[in-house]
């Protein structure tokens, strides 16, 4: 080692400046071999499952009154029921819902009793309203009324009018 030191005192300025350059050209060369041979790339492969959400239930607590098309074409004398709904999120997922659609619908009459005697409107503002996993909402009620007719309406008389409420929503991020 010490006759390598010696040699290279002796040698002129510019072949120390050549051996050191030879030296650094050697360094930087097997560094980028060594970062070519660890840069290599690699694949993974895994996957994932996706949330479900759950729909809304809706329950409904009616209001108890008959209905009746009323005494004249005015509906003077008519009846209607008033039927309180609870939207509920029963998602356990930790995303909340907003209510984007409720929508009402004659779903079956008696023979001779003509669905559209009958009227159903929604009262109340869920629309917007976001629900969080196991959260409800009961500002919204349906009223079902009944229209007089030039028609007899006694196959209506006592019976029971079946109603769909649907409840639609997109999940809040």
């Amino acid at each position: 080692m010490r006759e390598s030191l010696r040699q290279l005192r002796n040698l002129p300025h510019r072949k120390k400046i050549a051996t050191a350059g030879l030296a650094v050209l050697f360094v930087l060369a097997s560094s980028g071999a060594a970062y070519a041979f660890f840069g290599a790339g690699g694949v993974f492969n895994g996957s994932a499952q996706t949330a479900t959400y759950a729909t809304f239930t809706v329950n409904g607590t009616d209001g108890g009154t008959l209905i009746s098309p009323g005494t004249d074409s005015s509906g003077t004398g008519a009846t209607s029921d008033t039927v309180t709904l609870q939207i509920t999120n029963p998602s356990s997922n930790v995303s909340s819902e907003t209510i984007s659609s409720v929508t009402a619908n004659i779903s079956a009459v008696p023979e001779g009793c003509n669905a559209s005697w009958f009227g159903l409107t929604l009262e109340g503002s869920a629309v917007g309203q976001n629900l969080a996993p196991g959260d409800s909402y009961s500002g919204e009620s349906l009223v079902i009324s009944m229209s007089p007719s030039a028609t007899d309406e006694s196959a209506c008389e006592n019976a029971t009018i079946d109603y769909t409420v649907a409840v639609d929503g997109t999940v809040s991020s």
